[in-house]
């Protein structure tokens, strides 16, 4: 994270590469991280997808991810990382813990738990980077080449 971490909020900083980044940018995306953010989101699914057809030539990277999830204000909406190159998801139940203890919060019962930060920077010319960090201290970092954003109902 370049931007924001638990000593660092350049909100500024990065207002500035998302309008360097705009032409690249789903307009739903560019709108919703400039303005917002899903501080504090709840993810209801993340999903892997495979769309390879070995009967089919591909042109396309056959992976995305997909998330939903409803922000701090109740409203739904539905993330789509496309033609995705690498993937992390890194997710260790055992260090979801009280600050100061060994005890995992919520007796670990909160599952990926809410949307802390997140970062949308490019990784080169072709491919964007977005990574997520959750309060659970998951980690979720997508390298794709389009990331789409929907409200859903």
């Amino acid at each position: 994270m370049n931007f924001f971490t638990n000593d660092k909020n350049d909100i500024d900083g990065y207002r500035e590469q998302l309008h360097h980044l705009k032409s690249r940018l789903d307009e739903n995306v560019h709108r919703m991280t400039y303005n917002n953010q899903f501080h504090d989101a709840q993810i209801d699914f993340l999903g892997i997808k495979n769309e390879f057809n070995e009967e089919v030539e591909q042109e396309k990277l056959p992976i995305s991810l997909e998330c939903r999830l409803m922000d701090s204000d109740g409203e739904w909406h539905e993330i789509v990382w496309e033609e995705v190159k690498k993937f992390l998801l890194d997710y260790d139940l055992t260090r979801h813990t009280y600050w100061g203890s060994t005890t995992i919060s919520g007796d670990g019962l909160r599952g990926l738990d809410d949307w802390m930060w997140d970062e949308i920077t490019p990784y080169d010319e072709e491919f964007l980077s977005h990574e997520i960090i959750l309060a659970s201290e998951m980690k979720i970092v997508v390298h794709c080449k389009n990331i789409k954003l929907r409200q859903i109902k």
